[in-house]
């Protein structure tokens, strides 16, 4: 599954804001003073996650972004330090083993585990273990939406999207929501200690352009569902579309962020 570029940069000032500032912190403080590091951004869409990341982590840190979208690489090359990154276009689902070779130091996503089914995090986890890699993914949808002020039909809707979200993205069924625990406990059993922190978006009228495109994203889904009438959804989603462009409607959309460092060997 790809996103369209226009999403992603919709997104990213609320993925920014939102990034679980205690995990990166940690996950800087066991980098640094390191020198030629080199991680591999998975699902690395434009780059977002690099840019995120870049001011707290080592200054000549090496990244290669894997993706299996030409032009979302494209952009990013253009958009972040030749001397700093290089693309890797990659089936991730089907060749996921091969953006191991060579072994990085730190393999990091965004946004990307709630897509995968657990087959996919169970190859990502045994290799990670194996070769006993660090793993930083955030911004992991935990399945709490909160509108404010609410609608009678919001819990419905966010019933639908949760459901909607466990749908094949591309790599089988997806974990959707239960993508965060499932990690945290996976990578727990391999061996790893885990740490965990809530990454979840805090939208306002600042936000009505990202709040106006997810109440779009979520009526589509809900839609595809069925758990509501097309009369009641339809209602909803003007509803909500009025407020959003009014500047009146605030959402809470839930995310968490995992830093998992390997074992004593």
């Amino acid at each position: 599954m790809t996103f369209p570029s226009e999403w992603l940069k919709l997104r990213e000032p609320a993925d920014l804001q939102a990034r679980n500032r205690v995990v990166v912190a940690h996950l800087a403080a066991d980098l640094s003073g390191r020198d030629g590091l080199h991680a591999v951004d998975l699902g690395a869409g434009t780059g977002s996650t690099v840019r995120a990341l870049s001011p707290h982590l080592p200054q000549r840190m090496r990244w290669t972004l894997a993706d299996n979208d030409p032009a979302l690489l494209a952009e990013a090359s253009w958009r972040l330090p030749e001397e700093q990154v290089e693309t890797r276009r990659v089936d991730l689902d089907r060749d996921l083993e091969a953006v191991f070779d060579p072994v990085p130091d730190l393999v990091t996503c965004s946004a990307l585990l709630d897509l995968v089914s657990e087959a996919w995090l169970d190859r990502l986890v045994e290799r990670l273990a194996s070769l006993r890699i660090p793993f930083y993914a955030a911004l992991t949808y935990d399945g709490s939406t909160t509108l404010s002020p609410g609608d009678p039909i919001d819990p419905v809707v966010v019933d639908a999207i949760n459901q909607h979200q466990h749908g094949d993205k591309g790599f089988g069924p997806a974990l959707g929501p239960d993508a965060g625990a499932v990690a945290v406990e996976k990578l727990r059993t391999a061996g790893f200690a885990v740490e965990s922190g809530q990454s979840d978006w805090l939208l306002d009228s600042d936000d009505a352009a990202l709040t106006h495109a997810l109440v779009n994203g979520w009526a589509e889904a809900a839609g595809e569902i069925g758990l509501l009438a097309p009369v009641d959804l339809g209602g909803w989603r003007q509803r909500r579309l009025a407020a959003a462009d009014a500047g009146d409607l605030a959402a809470r959309v839930g995310h968490i962020d995992i830093l998992a460092r390997p074992g004593a060997a």
